[in-house]
């Protein structure tokens, strides 16, 4: 069974200077190599998101933007939107 791993942006994965350290790289591709569903949750958009997300290896990866009002997948292909 995969587990779904939602990870804040700001304060979180990224440091004062908006740079993911390699150890949170390196830790968050491990679990996409495990087969583990990754995601990051963020009031930013999409692009201020993916900035960050595309950091990470191909798996199953998402971005929840806009404070959960749209979801990406990792292609950046929008899967649900509330307006």
């Amino acid at each position: 069974m995969n587990r779904l791993f939602v990870f804040d942006i700001d304060g979180t994965l990224v440091n004062r200077s908006y740079e993911l350290k390699q150890e949170v790289i390196d830790a968050i591709n491990q679990l996409l190599d495990n087969g583990e569903i990754v995601a990051t949750c963020s009031g930013r958009s999409f692009i201020g998101s993916n900035r960050f997300l595309s950091q990470f290896k191909g798996g199953k990866k998402f971005a929840i933007c806009a404070n959960g009002a749209i979801i990406y997948t990792g292609d950046k292909q929008i899967i649900k939107r509330h307006s």
